[in-house]
């Protein structure tokens, strides 16, 4: 199951920045940074459901590289 969680950056600007980490089982997947907290919570609720959809509606992630696509189409 994917999750997510938000940790605030400190920038030595003095700015501060939000950085959505995904993880599914404890492994960090993706990650994404933002000015906004809310932009962050948005594009993290977004993925935790577009990745339930796809689970339910049984759509698997593509896993092949495109390094390796490339390679087979120019054979």
């Amino acid at each position: 199951m994917l999750n997510f969680h938000i940790i605030k950056v400190d920038l030595k600007s003095g700015e501060v920045r939000y950085r959505t980490i995904l993880t599914k089982s404890g492994k960090n997947i993706k990650s994404k940074t933002f000015r906004r907290k809310q932009d962050a919570r948005t594009w993290g609720n977004r993925a935790v459901l577009d990745s339930q959809e796809y689970e339910a509606k049984g759509i698997k992630p593509c896993t092949i590289l495109f390094s390796r696509l490339a390679n087979e189409s120019s054979q």
